[in-house]
């Protein structure tokens, strides 16, 4: 437990409810407008509960770095999207590009992106993705090659 001016952070449960929504999306990422379940409902509103109430604190600079990860999974999974406009406020620069970007395929898509081509976004690789990469998005989105910035400005 973390003691950040007088406000009780659980660190590890928070790092569990963002693996738990890291574990779903790497398998569930290709499913239409597919719904998410209950536990990982659960585990978006713990996070959100405890970033909320901790953010709530004068001094966020302490506690806005632990946040980061957990935030960005719950964002990148939520329909909610006053949930997605307040966690893209806290998110740093870097996070917040890829945030952005991944959301724009996904609502160009309608789907969950798989993970490979969120860490592909995040590390900030290229646009463009080969008929061999096409696996990282949904199979019947991929017709050969594919730019990103295509799906996601229509």
């Amino acid at each position: 437990i973390v003691l950040v001016t007088g406000v009780q952070t659980c660190a590890l449960p928070i790092f569990f409810h963002a693996l738990r929504i890291y574990k779903f999306r790497c398998i569930h990422y290709d499913g239409v407008a597919a719904n998410t379940p209950p536990d990982i409902q659960s585990s978006m509103a713990a996070i959100l509960q405890v970033a909320q109430r901790s953010f709530s604190v004068k001094q966020q600079d302490q506690i806005i770095g632990r946040f980061q990860w957990p935030l960005f999974m719950v964002g990148i999974e939520t329909t909610d999207g006053i949930h997605k406009e307040w966690i893209r406020t806290k998110l740093n620069a870097r996070l917040s590009r890829a945030f952005e970007r991944i959301l724009e395929v996904q609502d160009k898509t309608g789907r969950r992106i798989s993970m490979p081509l969120v860490r592909q976004i995040m590390c900030g690789e290229g646009t463009v993705l080969s008929a061999r990469e096409h696996h990282l998005l949904p199979s019947t989105m991929i017709d050969g090659t594919v730019c990103l910035s295509q799906l996601a400005g229509g």
